[in-house]
């Protein structure tokens, strides 16, 4: 004995805007996504331009060393003549050890972020990448402006306020009486074996098939109670988006503040790395002459290397003020037409 029901409701009237509630939820995933997309660029632009200027400090300590190496011949050839002291030679030594230490430190953390880098962009670690660095600055920036239409977060925040109102139509149509069609078809044989795909033998089926017709009377208060969660939520996302268009305007404001902050940073910084530079000159014709010690001479190379490490931050500095400018005004995805 067995049987086969098929039974389908093939008609609601409350299911109305099928199409237009996917269409909604289409676009929340596309927004959802495209956030996603911002945030991963983001990263990977901050992580570009950190690379960046690591390997611009990693030039001004290989120069530091080519210069400390070239001081190095010279003491070693005035201590073999007695114009010079062996403790002279050793505190160059020492002071040359360092900054190779500090040069493969720096080097190591190039490597580590490198391997981050093709980490985010989904690319195998022994897979070799190029990164070309003689365009630091984005120069787009200074259109950017707070647009409306550009936040994706506002937007994010309006289709979930649309889809919130199209579940507040839903609760509501639960009101409205509910017209169904159905059909059911049932199958049945009775066998003393088990032959029941025999065509010689009799089956039985019964069909019955309508309409059914639901009123809505009385379910307690569960549909008010649900249509005012709904208009709390309502409110919540309309003060949601209000909220989010100042938090949007006060980050590009600040971004702004600080990029011009670190701007004039990067230019002071710029002044004082071209002092050092002529500080350094002089000092090594002075010492070349007899007229300097050596530790007064080693002095302005520390301040020379010192200068051009506070040069390079404030660069990092300007150029990650500019990646937020962008990012506040929803412009950050302009950076992929670079």
């Amino acid at each position: 004995n067995t049987g086969l029901e098929i039974s389908q409701t093939i008609f609601d009237m409350r299911f109305f805007g099928t199409r237009t509630l996917s269409s909604h939820i289409k676009r929340y995933g596309e927004i959802q996504l495209s956030i996603s997309q911002e945030e991963v660029l983001y990263q990977l632009s901050v992580l570009f331009y950190d690379i960046a200027i690591n390997e611009e400090r990693l030039e001004f300590l290989n120069l530091n060393l080519e210069r400390l190496n070239k001081l190095a011949s010279i003491v070693e050839l005035q201590v073999s003549q007695d114009f010079a002291r062996p403790t002279d030679l050793s505190k160059l030594q020492v002071k040359t050890s360092n900054l190779k230490s500090r040069k493969n430190k720096l080097q190591s953390g190039i490597d580590q972020q490198t391997r981050y880098l093709k980490l985010l962009m989904g690319m195998e670690q022994s897979e070799e990448i190029v990164l070309d660095f003689e365009q630091l600055s984005f120069e787009g920036w200074d259109d950017a402006d707070v647009s409306e239409s550009e936040l994706l977060s506002e937007q994010l925040l309006r289709e979930q306020q649309e889809l919130n109102k199209m579940n507040a139509k839903r609760i509501d149509a639960d009101y409205y009486p509910k017209l169904q069609a159905y059909a059911a078809f049932l199958f049945q044989a009775q066998r003393q074996q088990f032959n029941f795909l025999e065509s010689n033998q009799d089956w039985y089926n019964i069909h019955q098939w309508g309409l059914k017709l639901s009123i809505p009377i009385m379910r307690g208060f569960e549909k008010k109670n649900k249509r005012a969660i709904s208009e709390i939520v309502d409110e919540q996302l309309s003060l949601g988006i209000s909220q989010q268009q100042l938090r949007s305007q006060v980050e590009f404001e600040n971004a702004i503040a600080e990029y011009e902050v670190a701007r004039g940073e990067e230019e002071s910084q710029r002044e004082n790395m071209q002092l050092a530079e002529k500080m350094y000159a002089q000092s090594e014709l002075s010492y070349q002459e007899g007229s300097m010690l050596l530790m007064d001479f080693l002095d302005s190379e520390a301040t020379l290397r010192e200068a051009n490490m506070m040069y390079a931050t404030s660069r990092l500095d300007t150029r990650l003020a500019e990646l937020k400018i962008l990012k506040a005004s929803g412009k950050i995805s302009e950076l992929l037409n670079e």
